[in-house]
């Protein structure tokens, strides 16, 4: 059973009607309800037959069930729901349940186009603050400096790879554009020996940044990178921490299930 708030009287129900939803906090569709009494009648048959059986008065088999809930006994006050009746009439309780529990059309039209509403509300303030991100960053960005930026060592979660990295990066303040090139870490180490001592990596991308508080700047880079085994171009989206005005650490997911989780280190400047 859905839990609903009760209608305005506006909302076409009697004041009997509004008495029982607002007691009792609740309502139930037809189908539901009509289904809720038919199996009712069907306990009350078989207590009935129990009691016809063993000589026991039906009303001393109800007695000993569990209490009646808020909303069985609002039905019982309005004649819905009869513990003493074994085989009501099916189609007197369809009527009845829509009698006290139905609500008129144009409840329900504005209670659909009240849900409706709600979702494009936050589906529209959604939008409205990935929009004001995106202008204060573009804001910040126009006001940013050009970097230069030094990649020096990484880390790797498995054994085997270069971790000695040493490259060149350039962003553009106004734009974010940012290319770069690296000895990658596939250059010659103990899982790639015969690999060229310097394996050059380029990449070219879009940067993003957002500064948390002084100090302490999130930031991501999406674009294109070359120079793996894997393949000649792959694309790359990387997140980044700098602390500082200098010091920038990335971090790289691996590609792949054979492949490696990396942490770098690149000392940046501005000018």
């Amino acid at each position: 059973m859905h839990q609903i708030k009760s209608p305005r009287p506006a909302d076409g129900l009697t004041a009997a009607q509004q008495v029982t939803l607002r007691e009792t906090g609740m309502l139930v569709s037809h189908r539901q309800a009509v289904q809720y009494l038919r199996d009712e009648t069907r306990l009350q048959a078989r207590a009935a037959e129990a009691a016809q059986l063993h000589r026991v008065l039906p009303s001393s088999i109800s007695d000993t069930s569990k209490p009646a809930s808020r909303f069985e006994q609002r039905l019982t006050d309005f004649g819905v729901l009869d513990p003493q009746h074994d085989e009501p009439d099916t189609e007197t309780l369809s009527d009845d349940i829509e009698r006290v529990m139905r609500l008129s059309p144009g409840t329900r039209l504005s209670t659909r186009l009240w849900r409706t509403g709600l979702r494009i509300g936050i589906a529209a303030l959604l939008v409205a603050g990935a929009a004001a991100l995106v202008a204060t960053q573009a804001h910040a960005q126009a006001q940013a400096a050009d970097t230069l930026g030094v990649h020096t060592v990484s880390w790797h979660d498995r054994d085997g790879y270069n971790n000695v990295n040493p490259g060149l990066m350039y962003r553009h303040g106004a734009t974010g554009l940012t290319v770069g090139a690296y000895c990658n870490s596939e250059s010659r180490s103990a899982r790639f020996p015969d690999a060229p001592r310097c394996r050059l990596s380029t990449y070219a991308g879009m940067h993003w940044d957002w500064t948390l508080r002084p100090g302490l700047t999130v930031g991501a880079t999406a674009g294109v990178l070359t120079g793996y085994s894997r393949a000649s171009a792959m694309p790359f989206v990387i997140p980044s921490v700098r602390i500082g005005d200098h010091v920038r650490v990335l971090y790289a997911p691996a590609a792949d299930p054979k492949g490696a989780t990396v942490v770098s280190l690149v000392l940046e400047t501005e000018f």
